[in-house]
C-alpha cells in the first residue's frame, strides 16, 4: 500500500488519524451542547440548533476563542474535563517509531487550535515524537483551503511526490489532492466509538500495522 523507499515525508492529520476522535466527538457533541443548554436555560436540541446549524466558517469553527466569546463558557476547562479520554490510536506510536528510525520526516498538519494541541501535547508528547508541528492558524486557512497547502509548502518544503498525507477528513484529502499530493490515505475509523466510516474513493486503513514500513 505504501512503497516507503519512495517516500521523504509522511504529513498526519492529528484529531482521528493519530489521535482517537472520540475525545473531540464527546466535547463537541455532547459536553458542549448539555453546558450550553443549562447555562441559557433551553433544550439540548435548541442548544444544538444554535450551536452547529448556522453558518460559520471553518477556521471560526475550529477556533477556541470563537467559541468562547459566542458561548461564554470555558472551553478550555472542558477540554481538560475529558483529559482521560486523549489517546493514540492503535500503532500510531509505533508507526512514528519505525518512521524515524528510517529517517523519514514525521509532521502534523491540523486544524486544531493550538491551545487544543497543547492540551493533548501534555499527555501524548506529540512534540518530541514528530518533527515539526503545523496548525491551521499558523497559515490563518485551515486543510480544507487550497492556501493553507500553499503556505505549508512554502515552508516546509516537501516533495509532492515523496509525501505521504494521511487523514480521516475527505474533504481535507480531496483538497490535498488537488494542490498536487499523490500519495494520500484515508482513515478507516477515526473515532473509536463509533462504527467505521463508509468507504471513499481513497485508500483506507483501519490500523496503522498495515503500512509498517517493517514488522
Amino acid at each position: 500500500m505504501v512503497h516507503w523507499p519512495n517516500i521523504d515525508t509522511v504529513i498526519f492529520d492529528m484529531d482521528g488519524t493519530l489521535l482517537d476522535l472520540n475525545y473531540d466527538s464527546t466535547l463537541w457533541n455532547s459536553l458542549l451542547p448539555k453546558r450550553f443548554a443549562s447555562a441559557r436555560g433551553i433544550s439540548d436540541t435548541t442548544a444544538w440548533k444554535l450551536l452547529y446549524e448556522r453558518p460559520i466558517s471553518k477556521f471560526d469553527f475550529y477556533s477556541i476563542d470563537y467559541w468562547q466569546d459566542f458561548t461564554n463558557l470555558d472551553i478550555v476547562s472542558m477540554h481538560m474535563e475529558l483529559i482521560h479520554l486523549i489517546r493514540y490510536r492503535t500503532n500510531a506510536k509505533r508507526l512514528i517509531s519505525q518512521l524515524r528510525t528510517l529517517g523519514i520526516r514525521s509532521v502534523i498538519a491540523t486544524n486544531a487550535h493550538p491551545k487544543v494541541f497543547e492540551i493533548k501535547n501534555q499527555v501524548t508528547l506529540l512534540d518530541k515524537l514528530i518533527d515539526t508541528v503545523y496548525c491551521a492558524r499558523d497559515f490563518s486557512a485551515t486543510k480544507e483551503d487550497l492556501k493553507f497547502w500553499f503556505r505549508l509548502k512554502n515552508t516546509e518544503k516537501f516533495d509532492l511526490e515523496r509525501t505521504l498525507f494521511i487523514d480521516d477528513n475527505i474533504e481535507v484529502l480531496d483538497t490535498a489532492r488537488r494542490f498536487g499530493l499523490l500519495n494520500l490515505l484515508a482513515i478507516e475509523q477515526p473515532d473509536s466509538s463509533k462504527p467505521n466510516l463508509k468507504k471513499s474513493r481513497f485508500k483506507s486503513i483501519g490500523n496503522f500495522s498495515q503500512i509498517f514500513p517493517h514488522d
